[in-house]
């Protein structure tokens, strides 16, 4: 995890110093240095996406070869070997668990994106209708019923946020094994 916050911070630095080139950081153009932090952090999230997808491939290979490893050499397997192949399946079972963990958060991340990106086009398309509605009182209420309904519409969104990842482990058997099994790694 570390090297993904090191390609971040880098991938950060190129693209102010591209943004600073191309004259956007003097010119204060508000709304191109928003959609370069935003493409950026979309390609971080799949970088990371990516990542987990091999770290996941590398675990599952592992773990078949230990099965196999065992499967064929029962007899002549020694103590030791068993004992680390063990500590390997359970290093296995703790990437996984990790990944999907991980998965949840980098979701979590894409909702929260989504719905900041959703809000603040709402509050701009409002703002544009005070702007170009300013003598009319009614159309002003009417962009303050539509900013209420777009405040309410961000407070159900973050509550469905916060049982997201309770849902998913309540509705993934996997994962409930995976935390049982952590649980008991954790008390050893």
């Amino acid at each position: 995890m570390e090297l993904l916050h090191q390609i971040k911070k880098v991938v950060l630095y190129q693209t102010y110093v591209q943004m600073e080139h191309n004259g956007a950081i003097q010119n204060k153009n508000a709304k191109e240095i928003q959609v370069f932090v935003f493409s950026l952090i979309i390609i971080c999230i799949y970088a990371q996406i990516v990542v987990l997808q091999q770290i996941l491939i590398i675990a599952k290979i592992v773990a078949k070869a230990s099965n196999i490893m065992i499967i064929n050499n029962r007899n002549a397997c020694s103590i030791v070997i068993k004992e680390q192949l063990q500590k390997t399946k359970q290093v296995v079972n703790h990437l996984i668990y990790v990944l999907m963990v991980l998965k949840v958060q980098v979701k979590y991340e894409i909702d929260s994106l989504k719905i900041i990106r959703n809000t603040n086009q709402q509050l701009q398309n409002n703002q544009i209708e005070i702007d170009f509605n300013q003598d009319g009182s009614d159309q002003a209420l009417k962009v303050e019923n539509d900013s209420q309904n777009t405040l309410k519409q961000l407070e159900n969104d973050q509550i469905l946020q916060q049982y997201n990842p309770q849902q998913i482990y309540q509705e993934n058997p996997f994962v409930q094994e995976q935390v049982n099994q952590q649980k008991d790694i954790n008390q050893i």
